[in-house]
C-alpha cells in the first residue's frame, strides 16, 4: 500500500514539474518535507479506513441461516414412496417402559440417534411417529429446554425413518414446534398421530383448550372441542416401587389410540367447582356408586372431530382405574372401556353407537388389553383374578345377536 501511494504521488508531482523552471536548492529541501508529510497522512488515513473495516467485520451479528425447507407435497411423496404393508393385514405394536423402542410383530425397533420416548401407531397400515429426544437448548435460564426430534417410519418394511419436525420442551411445561416444512406450532401438550401429531393449547385456567392438528402433507387444522370439555393428554401417570434401590418412581404411559387414523380424540369434562363443596360431595358419591358397580359419571366421552359427534362414555373420572382404547381395525373403529368400577369391559361400534358388554366379573378386571392382530382384526382380553377372557375378532363379536354374549360373559 505504501509503495502504491508513494508511486502515484510521484507521478501526479513530476508531470507538474515538467512545465516547470528547474528549482532552487531551497525549493527542493521545502519540496522534500511537504512530500513526506503528505506521504505520512495518506498512511494514517489508509490504516484508519482498514481498521475500522476490520472492527465492523468483527462485530457484525452472524446471521443464521435458515436449512432448506421441503413442502408438504414433496415430503408426503417421499413418506407414499416408502412401500406398504401387505393388504388385509395388520401389525401388533407393543412396548415395555422398562426398554428402549417398541416392537413390531414381535421385532424390536430403536432409533441409533436418540432413546424413543413415545410413540403412536396405526396398525392397518404400519404407520408410526415417535418422538426422541437429542440435545438441550442454549438459551437463557427462563428458556432453557430438551430437544427433540419426531419421526415418521414404517418399521416393517426396512426402510429409514423420515424427520418430519423438531421440538423444544421449554422448563414452563410449554411446546415450541418447527416442521421441516416450516409450519411453526406451539402449546402445552403434545400428542401424536400416526401421520404427524396434535399440540394442546390451553387458554382458561378450567383447562380448556384448542388443539392445533399437524398431518403430513396438509394444513394445519384446528379442533375446538364443545362446550362442556376439554381434549384429554391421553396420559396417565403412576408410581411403581423400583426393585433395585426401593424407591417410589413416577412414571407415565400413553394411550395408543391413533386419532389420525379414527378421527376420534378422548374428552374430558371440565373440572370446573361451580357450586364449592357441594359439587364435591356430589362427585364423590357419584364416584363411590361406579366403585361398587353403580352407574357412575359420564366424565369422558369420544369426540369425531370431523363430523363433530360426540359420543359420551360411562366413565367416572374419580375411579382412577377406569381406562379406554379405540381403533380402526379391518371390520370399523371400535371403542374398548371398563367401567363400573372395575366390574365390567364394554365394546362401542363408533360408527353407530352401538355398545355391548364384553366381559363381566364380580370381583372386577385386574386391566385390559386390546390390539389389531396380524389379520387387521381386534383382539380384547381383560385379566383378572380368576383368568384371562378373550375376544379373537371384537366386530364380528359386536355383529352378533345378543343371545351369544353369554358365552363372551364369566362371573365369579
Amino acid at each position: 500500500m505504501r509503495n502504491t501511494i508513494i508511486g502515484i504521488f510521484c507521478i501526479v508531482e513530476l508531470a507538474a514539474c515538467a512545465a516547470s523552471p528547474p528549482p532552487t536548492a531551497a525549493m527542493q529541501q521545502q519540496f522534500q518535507e511537504i512530500y513526506q508529510q503528505r506521504i505520512q497522512q495518506m498512511i494514517k488515513t489508509s490504516s484508519a479506513t482498514n481498521i475500522r473495516q476490520n472492527k465492523t467485520q468483527a462485530i457484525a451479528p452472524i446471521q443464521k441461516q435458515r436449512s432448506p425447507q421441503v413442502s408438504e407435497g414433496d415430503l408426503a411423496s417421499e413418506i407414499a414412496s416408502i412401500p406398504t404393508i401387505p393388504a388385509n393385514t395388520g401389525v401388533r405394536f407393543s412396548s415395555d417402559p422398562n426398554m428402549d423402542g417398541f416392537t413390531a410383530n414381535g421385532s424390536r425397533y430403536m432409533d441409533a440417534e436418540g432413546r424413543i420416548l413415545k410413540y403412536n401407531f396405526d396398525s392397518l397400515s404400519g404407520n408410526v411417529v415417535y418422538l426422541i429426544k437429542i440435545g438441550s437448548t442454549n438459551y437463557a435460564t427462563i428458556q432453557s429446554g430438551k430437544k427433540y426430534a419426531i419421526k415418521f417410519v414404517r418399521p416393517t418394511v426396512n426402510v429409514a425413518p423420515i424427520q418430519i419436525a423438531t421440538a423444544i420442551k421449554y422448563q414452563n411445561g410449554t411446546w415450541k414446534i418447527e416442521t421441516t416444512t416450516g409450519k411453526q406450532l406451539s402449546g402445552n401438550d403434545l400428542i401424536l398421530t400416526s401421520k404427524g401429531f396434535l399440540v394442546l393449547r390451553q387458554y382458561t385456567e378450567y383447562g380448556k383448550n384448542t388443539g392445533f392438528l399437524y398431518t403430513i402433507g396438509k394444513n394445519i387444522t384446528s379442533i375446538t372441542p364443545p362446550d362442556g370439555y376439554y381434549i384429554n393428554t391421553m396420559e396417565r401417570s403412576y408410581t411403581v416401587i423400583s426393585a433395585t434401590t426401593g424407591s417410589a418412581e413416577r412414571r407415565t404411559t400413553y394411550i395408543h389410540a391413533d386419532i389420525a387414523s379414527t378421527g376420534y380424540v378422548l374428552l374430558k369434562r371440565n373440572d370446573v367447582d361451580v357450586n364449592g363443596s357441594l359439587l364435591s360431595m356430589y362427585h364423590s358419591l357419584k364416584g363411590l356408586g361406579s366403585l361398587v358397580g353403580g352407574h357412575g359419571n359420564y366424565d369422558y366421552a369420544l369426540y369425531n372431530f370431523h363430523t363433530k359427534h360426540l359420543i359420551k362414555l360411562e366413565m367416572s373420572a374419580d375411579n382412577k382405574d377406569s381406562s379406554v382404547k379405540w381403533f380402526k381395525g379391518k371390520s370399523g373403529i371400535y371403542a374398548v372401556y371398563i367401567t363400573h368400577g372395575v366390574q365390567d369391559v364394554y365394546g362401542l361400534d363408533l360408527a353407530t353407537g352401538f355398545r355391548k358388554r364384553l366381559f363381566h366379573r364380580m370381583l372386577g378386571f385386574m386391566g385390559f388389553s386390546a390390539y389389531v392382530g396380524g389379520h387387521g382384526n381386534i383382539n380384547v382380553l381383560a385379566g383378572s383374578a380368576m383368568g384371562d377372557d378373550k375376544i379373537n375378532n371384537l366386530g364380528t363379536f359386536m355383529a352378533a345377536p345378543k343371545d351369544k354374549e353369554a358365552k363372551f360373559i364369566h362371573a365369579s
